[in-house]
């Protein structure tokens, strides 16, 4: 069922309620009705209506009192019939009560609730309600953006209200003393009686809401009851999500702990970036000092532009086991102090050692244990010892 023909299906279902809760609460004799001087508007936690669920919390209660002390410095609210004040365009309203003073009370479950106290009365209202024409209200309200009740606007008489859990304003009285003398047994099957024939009317209202809505009141209410307690169980999990979120933000207003974790979301990411470039500028100059030195070390003649140990020996290096590493090995094999190696005319005694030297070794080492180039590197000293001692070699 669409959540539109589902809402116009309620509305027709709590029509027959008002109407069947006028018809069947008759105070009974020697009782009357009275109009109450107080009587709860919102109760603590999720309030469900025809328009949508309701928060009224700790934050609520506290915007409501402070939007109301705001509003003509606390005077007293009014009530109306209807919703004729806020009807649009405007119209002269009658009013119900010419006022009331709201006021934040603890239920039994410890939760806030909103009671409108002070009521009083219009002549008309207090007659029409003793007289059971008008048994139920409706606060007027606005809600915030995250289904918070922030300000209450009135209150209206009406047998038709949006809200689904409101209790009847007059409830039938007893205007005799307490501690009267138990019903005699006539009494009691009169009461008996008047049961049975009220659970037979409540069966055949069951009956026309199944032909016409196809579900009954308990049906409906267990439905009802269903979807109710998954909104509250999803309202609740965001308050604690937003409460956590205010909490690691350190602030009290929503608004402002949303601020907060988005600024801490673009800090974030301009450090990262940050990072990035400083990792990024790091290996350029790396890179940089690489090709420099090596540049300078073929430029001096400390280092041939190709062969076994060259050049193109550290710039393999550099691309197998990365330009610090390569650039390591660089600075072990051509230090500062380094005499030319290239068009040697000094003539050498030739090696007959074929051991490898600590420098070779330490080459080596910072080129990951490979002793190839090493082996390039020897093979290299041998051939120009050879020569230097076989000029015809």
């Amino acid at each position: 069922m669409g959540e539109a023909k589902r809402r116009r299906d309620h509305d027709q279902l709590v029509a027959l309620a008002a109407y069947a809760v006028v018809a069947f609460d008759e105070p009974a004799e020697g009782q009357q009705r009275v109009a109450p001087t107080e009587f709860r508007l919102f109760h603590a936690g999720v309030n469900h209506t025809a328009k949508g669920d309701f928060l009224f919390d700790d934050v609520a209660a506290e915007s409501v009192m402070a939007a109301y002390a705001a509003r003509n410095h606390s005077v007293p609210m009014m009530g109306d019939y209807e919703h004729q004040s806020l009807a649009t365009p405007p119209i002269k309203a009658l009013a119900s009560a010419t006022q009331f003073v709201p006021e934040v009370r603890r239920g039994s479950g410890g939760g806030p609730e909103l009671w409108a106290t002070q009521v009083q009365w219009t002549d008309d209202a207090k007659r029409e309600l003793e007289a059971g024409q008008y048994r139920l209200y409706s606060p007027a309200f606005v809600p915030d953006k995250d289904g918070r009740i922030a300000s209450l606007i009135n209150f209206a008489l009406t047998n038709l209200p949006a809200s689904y859990e409101i209790a009847p304003l007059v409830a039938a009285s007893a205007n005799t003393p307490t501690g009267e003398p138990a019903m005699d047994e006539k009494e009691l099957k009169a009461l008996k009686d008047q049961v049975a024939e009220l659970g037979a009317r409540c069966e055949k209202m069951n009956a026309l809401c199944l032909k016409r809505l196809g579900k009954s009141f308990d049906d409906w209410s267990k439905e009802e009851d269903a979807e109710h307690e998954e909104a509250k169980a999803k309202l609740t999990a965001l308050s604690s999500f937003q409460g956590k979120v205010m909490e690691l933000a350190g602030k009290t207003d929503p608004a402002e702990a949303l601020g907060a974790v988005a600024l801490a979301v673009t800090q974030g990411q301009e450090f990262v970036a940050l990072k990035q470039k400083m990792v990024a500028d790091a290996a350029k100059a790396l890179e940089t000092e690489f090709s420099a030195m090596v540049d300078a070390a073929v430029a001096q003649g400390k280092l041939a532009p190709a062969g076994p140990v060259s050049k193109e020996f550290f710039v393999s290096l550099k691309a197998e086991f990365g330009t610090e590493k390569a650039l390591v090995a660089l600075k072990k094999a051509v230090p500062a102090n380094a005499e030319p190696i290239i068009q040697l005319t000094a003539p050498r005694e030739p090696n007959p050692s074929s051991a490898v030297s600590g420098t070779q070794i330490e080459i080596a080492s910072n080129c990951g244990g490979r002793f190839g180039g090493v082996n390039q590197f020897k093979a290299l000293r041998e051939a120009e010892e050879k020569r230097a001692g076989n000029p015809a070699a």
